[in-house]
């Protein structure tokens, strides 16, 4: 991020026609304070500026993709259907006792999977 920030006048506007003024608001871009015109809204005020680079905009670009992937992968799991601390329990049991390591049940595990990837209910 590049930051132009350019130095505030002093508190008091400079007297209006002055070679003072007239050099500072040339620093600044903007054009001296006429004759006509008096008092501090008179004189020239700076301004700053932000710019945000590239590499900025790409990260905040993929903090964004992160918060609608966690998001969805939130809404995912409220439309998961309930499960019972008896099963979950049950199946915390067979995990831990490595049933789920036998190569049959490997088998079995991957292709529901599968088929609920591909759209089919266990009926079907």
């Amino acid at each position: 991020m590049k930051i132009q920030n350019r130095p505030l006048n002093s508190v008091e506007a400079p007297a209006t026609g002055s070679a003072d003024a007239a050099r500072r608001a040339a620093a600044y871009g903007r054009p001296a304070a006429s004759a006509t015109s008096a008092g501090p809204a008179a004189a020239a005020t700076p301004e700053d500026r932000v710019t945000i680079s590239e590499e900025g905009r790409a990260r905040l670009a993929a903090e964004a993709a992160r918060a609608d992937a966690t998001q969805a992968g939130r809404e995912a799991l409220d439309a998961l259907p309930e499960m019972s601390e008896a099963r979950a329990a049950e199946l915390r049991d067979r995990v831990a006792s490595g049933y789920y390591g036998q190569p049959e049940q490997t088998r079995a595990v991957a292709d529901r999977l599968a088929d609920e990837l591909r759209g089919k209910t266990p009926d079907a």
